[in-house]
């Protein structure tokens, strides 16, 4: 039958709206279940260059030699990990453990996300996604880099607020 954009547009909302609830009650499900060897959805704050910058680390687990492995639980489509994990989730890790490191002087040494594929059938599993549940290493790039990354954010986030202000 004939759907207008607009009942199209409706019903693609609404379909995104569970998703993010599902997204909610299993983040939720997970920090409740945590072991006690974590911290779970802390938030971190600090001040960079003039601007407050805070993320919040789904769990934050001691390992055995001291060190601290930061994990992100991410309930995400089956063809998200088609061309490997997002760069974006690269950047958000990076990000949370040059937080870590600079506000309480620990030493990060894992970067990990958990995907959960909410789309996910065993008809469609990929070499990529085998499983409903996939754990993924993210590369830890250096102290220098992860500060340069963070610092280059900072000036990017301090120029767009300038030409706002400045009506370009």
């Amino acid at each position: 039958f004939p759907v207008t954009i607009e009942e199209a547009v409706k019903k693609d909302a609404d379909a995104e709206s569970v998703f993010v609830i599902m997204g909610k009650a299993v983040h939720k499900i997970l920090e409740d279940a945590n072991p006690s060897d974590s911290l779970v959805e802390e938030r971190f704050f600090t001040i960079e260059e003039g601007v407050k910058i805070s993320g919040s680390i789904d769990r934050v687990k001691k390992m055995a030699d001291g060190t601290y492995a930061l994990i992100d639980y991410k309930v995400t489509s089956l063809f998200s990990l088609k061309d490997g994990p997002k760069e974006s989730w690269e950047w958000q890790l990076n990000m949370y453990a040059y937080l870590l490191e600079k506000i309480y002087k620990i030493k990060v040494s894992e970067l990990n996300i958990v995907a959960i594929l909410r789309d996910f059938s065993q008809k469609r599993a990929q070499p990529y996604a085998p499983r409903p549940i996939v754990f993924i290493r993210i590369p830890l790039w250096t102290y220098a880099a992860r500060e340069a990354f963070v610092k280059r954010r900072v000036m990017l986030h301090k120029q767009a607020q300038q030409d706002l202000e400045h009506g370009k």
